[in-house]
């Protein structure tokens, strides 16, 4: 679908996000109890049909308990999830250096050039998006472990947002995206995430208002970075077809 959708790959996502998200509500209020024979009914509402909206992780969450045990002032966790995100960066490095990671980053450049060097365009794309999406997939895992708890029905909604915006406030553009502003958006997004709270409660008394100023500044940073975006992309094509009248 999305390699029908050339060029409108963002809205095409959005709106098969929503599908993707309908159908799995679907699953967990309907199909649940009736169609599907829980494992443990005690994850059922009371009615017995659906899933509970917030599930204990149990076991799940830990984990890592007592693996590599580090503390940072009065928190104690584990380096084990560190080392999985650096592994995991490491093997997108190397996919990046690798023969597909520069066919990746010529589709990423230019469709029609990409075509006219003989890259399988359609191929590449497919690639792209499966590895994004099983990293985006074991990055949420990873992200429900740390957590404990499951949000079955909204958990996953708006973390695409924050993930953009993280990328964006590190310096990534469309065009471009590397390892290092994933980390440097990380840091500044996790310093947002800790700093707006203690400022709302700070200044207004009201630590709620730090949590809008947080949502304002995520989808702000994107506005931001899409204005930015734009006006690059048409500086640069009108470069391009100065040099080719000359």
């Amino acid at each position: 679908m999305l390699n029908k959708a050339k060029g409108k790959e963002m809205i095409a996502s959005i709106v098969i996000g929503f599908l993707g998200t309908n159908l799995y509500q679907l699953v967990f209020m309907v199909g649940y109890g009736t169609v599907i024979t829980p494992f443990n009914e005690d994850t059922l509402l009371t009615r017995g049909i659906g899933v509970r909206s917030m599930l204990d992780c149990m076991h799940f969450k830990t984990l890592f308990a007592g693996a590599m045990p580090i503390k940072i002032g009065n928190t104690e966790g584990s380096l084990v999830p560190i080392i999985i995100v650096l592994i995991l960066a490491t093997i997108v490095y190397f996919i990046s250096r690798s023969r597909i990671g520069y066919h990746m980053k010529a589709v990423g450049e230019d469709l029609a050039i990409a075509e006219k060097l003989g890259i399988d365009v359609d191929k590449t794309r497919r690639i792209s998006i499966v590895i994004s999406t099983i990293l985006a997939a074991i990055a949420h895992i990873m992200f429900v472990q740390d957590l404990g708890v499951i949000n079955v029905y909204s958990g996953h909604l708006n973390l695409d947002i924050f993930s953009a915006a993280a990328l964006l406030a590190g310096g990534a553009t469309f065009k471009k995206v590397t390892i290092k502003n994933a980390f440097v958006g990380i840091i500044l997004f996790h310093t947002l995430f800790i700093v707006s709270p203690l400022a709302g409660q700070n200044l207004f008394k009201n630590p709620a208002l730090g949590e809008y100023f947080r949502s304002f500044i995520a989808y702000g940073t994107i506005v931001f970075a899409l204005m930015l975006n734009l006006k690059y992309e048409k500086v640069r094509k009108t470069t391009i077809a100065a040099n080719i009248k000359e």
